[in-house]
């Protein structure tokens, strides 16, 4: 996160929220190339739980750099190769790693571009737990 963010939480505090199903939103530093979602002041890092993204990301020596596994806004979270028929176009590598048991429900989205606050921007799957690890490492929730 710290090559293309400017992280606002320690660590420690990082490596309890990851990895797992939460994507973490910080003010992306200017060294992040203008190509890599022009025109947005942030960047979201999520580091999934998953072996193969890990093998993979650890073979190649560095993060990966993806999009987000549905169109915006969609309520479609998907857990099945066949889901991704309308990205296919748009998309230069899908990985079928089996089907995903999911509860549907996306990855918990949290906005922490303020030093010391944090806001969910999406509720997700991992909500409640998340919210209870940043309040308890003095994290307050923006309104």
């Amino acid at each position: 996160m710290k090559l293309v963010s400017k992280q606002t939480i320690s660590d420690e505090l990082a490596n309890c929220l990851l990895p797992g199903p939460v994507t973490l939103m910080f003010e992306r530093l200017p060294t992040l190339p203008a190509e890599f979602n022009p025109g947005v002041a942030n960047v979201a890092c999520r580091v999934p739980d998953c072996p193969i993204v890990s093998m993979i990301c650890r073979k190649l020596g560095q993060p990966l750099a993806q999009t987000s596994a549905n169109v915006s806004g969609s309520p479609l979270n998907p857990t099945s190769i066949d889901h991704f028929k309308d990205l296919q176009p748009y998309i230069d590598l899908i990985l079928d790693n089996g089907q995903i048991v999911s509860t549907g429900e996306g990855s918990t989205i949290v906005d922490l571009t303020v030093e010391s606050k944090f806001r969910i921007v999406r509720s997700g799957c991992a909500e409640k737990e998340t919210m209870k690890t940043l309040k308890s490492f003095g994290l307050t929730e923006i309104s």
